[in-house]
């Protein structure tokens, strides 16, 4: 296989460094520094996506005699062309492109991507994708309100079922992402007296250095009220620290792990089919869909309601926005 001239990014592997860049020309440990500030630039699974596709990129250039690195603009966009035409939708695509764009820059080359020729190629075949509907998002539905309610209800009076109305209420009523959600910690969350909780968000998806990010959750009605159905899941488990939401074995003990965004999702399905609906069409994204579809619908600006989500803009809002699928065929 063809060696990128310049750089490559790697595989994560037991004993090295996720996305870490060779740079030819360096000594042992300046490579170190590089490495250690390119798996800093992005989350570990992201940089393991980017160095998977990066690699068949590299093995498909290598089969046509084709230079990667740096790649010409048009071989891109024939690669991306015939993924496309093997079935790739566009989301998918994008993210190959990333991959070969963000290696080219970490090896000092022009983006294939901001190049005239390519840019409008890349246009031509998202509106080919998606006219053939590739680009349509397979979007779950979302969890409103008052499916909330109903799906808290009807969780038993166990460990497990009061660990899952407090996941369900408090995941819902912060317009949580499930990997925030999973690793929330006990000295994440603060009680505020007359007002609800303070939830400190340490990570996530859009704050991949760290900065963190603080919600507010207010006290909510009934069995659905998050303060509430916290207190009474970490009372009863007689959880002090480490991780909010775990796993309880087959003994009905409660385990010293966290949770996984899986779990979390499984869990979210589960409940919606407790309350007569179709588990295939809701995931762990639904409660987060479901606040923002509520508030928007209910007169919230979204400006206001980014204060809860912690988009970085609010175009993202409208994405988020469901209210037409409510409306479409059964709901749920």
């Amino acid at each position: 296989m063809t060696d990128l001239p310049t750089a490559i990014v790697l595989a994560s592997t037991p004993g090295q460094s996720p996305g870490a860049i060779v740079l030819r020309g360096l000594s042992e440990d300046d490579y170190a520094r590089v490495a250690e500030d390119v798996a800093a630039s992005h989350s570990g699974r992201t940089l393991h996506e980017y160095a998977g596709h990066l690699r068949r990129f590299v093995e498909w250039c290598d089969g046509r005699g084709l230079e990667p690195m740096p790649a010409n603009p048009e071989a891109v966009a024939l690669y991306l062309r015939q993924l496309a035409d093997e079935g790739r939708t566009v989301s998918t695509l994008g993210v190959i492109l990333a991959a070969i764009s963000q290696a080219h820059l970490a090896a000092g080359f022009p983006s294939p991507r901001e190049h005239a020729a390519f840019k409008l190629a890349w246009k031509g075949l998202r509106r080919r994708v998606g006219a053939a509907g590739g680009a349509t998002p397979n979007r779950k539905a979302p969890v409103m309100a008052l499916d909330v309610a109903a799906m808290v209800a009807t969780q038993p009076e166990t460990l497990a079922g009061l660990r899952n109305r407090a996941l369900l209420a408090l995941g819902y009523a912060g317009a949580f992402r499930r990997s925030e959600l999973v690793a929330l910690e006990v000295s994440d969350v603060e009680r505020v007296e007359g007002r609800g909780l303070r939830v400190t968000v340490r990570r996530s998806k859009t704050d991949q250095v760290g900065e963190g990010a603080t919600k507010a959750i207010p006290f909510g009605a009934g069995e659905a009220c998050p303060v509430a159905a916290l207190s009474a899941w970490l009372d009863a488990a007689g959880i002090v620290e480490g991780p909010l939401f775990r796993s309880i074995t087959r003994w009905g003990q409660v385990s010293s792990e966290g949770l996984t965004g899986r779990t979390v999702a499984q869990l979210v399905k589960d409940a919606a089919e407790t309350i007569g609906r179709d588990p295939s069409r809701v995931s762990g994204h639904s409660l987060r869909a479901g606040f923002v579809t509520h508030a928007l619908a209910s007169g919230v600006s979204p400006a206001d309601v980014v204060q809860t989500t912690k988009h970085r803009g609010m175009g993202m809002i409208m994405v988020y926005d469901r209210r037409r699928d409510v409306w479409t065929g059964s709901g749920l």
